[in-house]
């Protein structure tokens, strides 16, 4: 797991997810809790990364979306 953790943050791609497939990250654990409006910016578009994969795994599986 050191590959996930850089200076005390865990390092995440352009859409928030780690190097561990279908683990995303964001908010205060990824910018080293700067700016209160950042974290929470950063966690909402953490959320739309999971919405969008779990839609995709649901689509991969079959399942239309709910």
């Amino acid at each position: 797991l050191k590959e996930l953790i850089r200076d005390g943050k865990i390092l995440v791609k352009v859409n928030y997810e780690t190097s561990i497939p279908g683990v995303f990250a964001g908010g205060d654990c990824i910018n080293g809790g700067k700016e209160v409006v950042h974290a929470v910016r950063d966690g909402k578009k953490a959320a739309h990364a999971i919405h969008n994969y779990l839609l995709k795994k649901e689509y991969e599986y079959g399942r239309s979306p709910s």
